[in-house]
């Protein structure tokens, strides 16, 4: 079976899912600069111009992000749970006490209100009560990403 298999009939489910014709046409610029390069045979200079700088886009997903720009040198994933709750009271009585360099970091989680009551509760009247939090599922690549 593996001896037929060929390389270039595998496509991930990531690149399925992510960068089909379905999400393209989700990109309005993208789908609208294709068909121009379309009518014009691939004559049009322009046409092709403004596809490539739309294809730019929509391959680092600039098109759909919420990014606001801000970087964390360590974002804590999943911090809404017992899993979270634990990594919490690490942070709380190892890492951050003993801490010798200063870094930043955020909690993240697919819902704020559910992350920001742990964090709420775990760091109430501490330094990093207002520890930042950002919103992200494995079902949205662009949240992952934006993370």
């Amino acid at each position: 079976a593996m001896a037929d298999f060929q390389a270039d009939d595998f496509v991930p489910p990531f690149q399925n899912k992510y960068f089909s014709a379905d999400m393209m046409s989700k990109y309005e610029p993208l789908a609208d600069a294709i068909v121009k390069v379309e009518q014009s045979e691939g004559r049009d200079d322009d046409a092709f111009k403004a596809f490539e700088e739309y294809w730019a886009k929509f391959m680092d997903f600039s098109w759909c992000s919420q990014w606001d720009g801000k970087r964390y040198d360590i974002v804590f994933y999943g911090m809404s749970g017992y899993t979270g709750y634990l990594m919490m009271e690490y942070l709380k009585r190892n890492a951050l006490k003993k801490r010798k360099e200063d870094f930043t970091f955020a909690f993240a989680g697919r819902s704020i209100a559910k992350v920001a009551e742990m964090r709420d509760r775990e760091f109430e009247g501490t330094e990093y009560a207002d520890t930042p939090i950002l919103t992200a599922s494995f079902d949205d690549v662009v949240s992952v990403i934006d993370m």
